[in-house]
């Protein structure tokens, strides 16, 4: 960034800027084969044809803390002014880390339980969460591991709700428990890699209309990733798993690619560069699908994204700047266009978001659907000279990147041995050092300043998480069959220990047993080992 005729201006991930661009900067660009219209191949100007005009995107806001209740009545009001898909977040230090509330490490921050999200323990939580919720009609979103997914679908099983009835998209979480808040004795990434290849595999052969996981590349974006290093790690993240299965050789590349499709990137600060980065996105994947792995359902072609604001730039300084901050971030998704999007409170720098804040982050959304103009026409700033130079630019940077991503083994392979952890590192320390001087504006923290108390918001604290969540878990271990929840953990395991045997129908048979989320954690721990977070030097 600059502040003057005569400083060098470039993009957040430091793209040098020009101060005007001309037809000059994107000659020889070929329509047909790097922009093609909406809806067809390379992509880059949308996956759909009618993009808005047929469908909205949806607006996914992120909630969930204190007790499971708590996150219940919050998805319920949010259902009911407009959100409409449900995002649950689970409890970090329970459920992430799979640890149940008594052992040592969560007893030893039990203050700390609930304020990232609510500690899901096992099948009865579930059925409170999903209780006001017809399972046959919601779009939902529910992490992406086999417990996650097995429990949402053990749920339905009680309901007499089949499989095929339901929708929504996985994540398959890397990023935020191996790169962004790793604790201490984690399952390996590489048995996180095979447990989303069975969710892969479940899923496309049994609930076709339920995306099985997603790459989160804002979560590795929040700890210092550039846009076109996001950009690389999402394809990198997705090769690991286009590779696992094919080498399982159960399934062909068009039997699944559909399912990989779903993808989520962060909006960052940077308006023109986020909208360019969603454009050379689509492209990106289009040309690894058919130039890589020979696809050829036009369903493989198609990436689907989920936009989330990067609320790392949020002040705790007069945060009311946030709702200005979400509204040009939900601007910069849609000329990208996004399929859905959730974007931060403005007071999720200081607190787990307010019902008052949840509901001005939906409104910003509807307001921008409803009353922009922005849904009437496709990709508007295509053929501007800067948008596609910008967008070329990008992808070249990305595909540079992925070439050490793969040099180094993949990137299941970077998370092992640290080196991802040393990127996003000196990426983070760059950021701060920027902000730090004054390089990198940020309104209301290092420019702008007010003494004033412009608008306080009050912290949230999670009242009694960790007791409810013992008090759940006890309630559990009491009423429930300990022989049938023996015998299926001594199942899981077996099947765990063999690499060839997808481990759904074990899991969900311990789902059903009332097994908790620390069993089944210690059962990952005990097969596979432990890891834990390389430090960068």
């Amino acid at each position: 960034m600059g502040t003057g005729d005569d400083k060098r201006y470039t993009t957040e991930s430091g793209i040098e800027l020009k101060p005007s661009y001309n037809p000059d900067d994107v000659a020889g660009l070929d329509y047909e084969r790097e922009l093609g219209e909406p809806g067809q191949a390379p992509f880059t100007r949308g996956p759909y044809p009618g993009m808005y005009r047929s469908r909205l995107w949806r607006i996914a806001q992120l909630m969930g803390s204190g007790k499971v209740e708590d996150t219940r009545d919050r998805v319920t009001y949010s259902h009911g002014v407009g959100g409409d898909w449900v995002v649950f977040e689970p409890d970090q230090i329970t459920t992430v880390h799979m640890w149940d509330p008594d052992h040592p490490e969560v007893m030893a921050r039990k203050d700390d339980v609930g304020l990232t999200g609510s500690p899901i323990l096992g099948l009865p939580d579930y059925e409170v969460l999903l209780e006001p919720l017809d399972l046959s009609q919601v779009y939902f979103h529910m992490g992406g591991s086999p417990w996650n997914n097995s429990n949402v679908y053990v749920v339905a099983e009680k309901r007499g709700v089949p499989l095929s009835q339901l929708h929504g998209t996985g994540q398959g979480e890397m990023f935020l428990p191996y790169l962004s808040t790793p604790f201490k004795d984690m399952p390996p990434p590489s048995c996180h890699l095979r447990n989303n290849c069975d969710v892969v595999e479940f899923n496309t052969r049994n609930v076709p209309h339920v995306v099985p996981i997603s790459c989160a590349g804002h979560n590795a974006r929040a700890n210092g990733i550039a846009a076109f290093e996001e950009l690389a790690i999402v394809l990198a993240w997705n090769i690991d798993h286009i590779e696992y299965i094919l080498k399982r050789g159960r399934q062909k590349i068009d039997d699944f690619a559909h399912a990989l499709g779903g993808v989520n990137y962060s909006i960052g600060r940077d308006f023109f560069e986020e909208i360019c980065k969603l454009r050379a996105a689509r492209r990106m994947w289009y040309k690894l699908l058919k130039d890589r792995y020979k696809a050829q359902d036009p369903k493989s072609f198609r990436l689907r994204i989920h936009g989330f604001s990067a609320d790392r730039d949020y002040t705790r300084e007069q945060p009311l700047i946030n709702i200005v901050r979400s509204a040009y971030r939900t601007m910069a998704a849609a000329l990208g266009g996004v399929q859905s999007l959730g974007i931060g409170p403005y007071d999720e720098a200081i607190t787990t978001p307010s019902e008052e804040a949840l509901l001005m982050a939906i409104r910003t959304q509807q307001v921008i659907q409803h009353e922009s103009g922005i849904e009437a026409v496709a990709d508007p700033l295509a053929g501007s000279y800067f948008v596609e130079s910008l967008t070329n630019e990008l992808e070249e940077r990305a595909w540079k990147y992925l070439e050490k991503i793969e040099g180094q083994g993949g990137l299941v392979k970077t998370i092992e041995t640290g080196w991802l952890h040393a990127e996003a590192t000196r990426g983070a320390l760059e950021q701060e050092r920027r902000l730090e001087s004054g390089e990198r504006k940020l309104v209301g923290f290092n420019c702008f300043q007010t003494d004033e108390k412009v608008f306080e918001v009050r912290p949230h604290r999670a009242s009694k998480a960790w007791e409810e969540a013992m008090a759940r878990l006890e309630k559990m271990r009491r009423e429930r069959d300990d022989a049938r929840v023996a015998k299926a953990l001594d199942e899981l395991r077996r099947v765990v220990e063999n690499p060839e045997v997808n481990q759904f129908p074990a899991m969900m048979e311990a789902i059903r047993s009332m097994a908790t989320i620390g069993e089944i954690g210690r059962v990952y721990r005990e097969t596979w080992g432990t890891w834990n977070a390389p430090i960068p030097v």
